[in-house]
């Protein structure tokens, strides 16, 4: 199956999935890059507040220094993923949030990359 998400602009884009071993919650984890116009490759982006919100559950975290970040005890349901850079990567290109919706099913576990691209050159 694919259903992991992509955030770039807004966009989520299918990616890859995994079985947990928990079948009540599901699972988003990921890793939060950047790139703007003139690099050649994207960059891990560090401690980016992530968001996972739904109607009935509410989960932040933060992405460490390898730009990696978990969800492990999200209930199913339609959740917003909000990803708001640090301040000092907002001040030079401009993106501060950047969200979208994905779908989190019970005993799925979702991978996600998170772009935050920058239109700075």
């Amino acid at each position: 199956m694919i259903a992991s998400v992509l955030i770039a602009f807004t966009f989520f884009f299918p990616f890859g999935i995994a079985e947990t071993g928990d079948g009540t919650h599901g699972a988003l984890v990921g890793t939060v890059y950047t790139w703007r116009w003139g690099d050649s490759q994207k960059r891990v982006l560090p401690h980016v507040r992530v968001f996972a919100t739904s109607d009935a559950d509410v989960q932040e975290a933060r992405s460490d220094d390898q730009g990696r970040f978990e969800f492990l005890t999200l209930l199913p349901g339609v959740y917003e993923i909000e990803a708001e850079a640090p301040a000092a990567f907002s001040s030079w290109c401009g993106i501060k949030r950047k969200r979208d919706t994905q779908e989190i099913s019970a005993g799925v576990e979702y991978r996600a990359e998170v772009l935050l691209i920058s239109t700075c050159r």
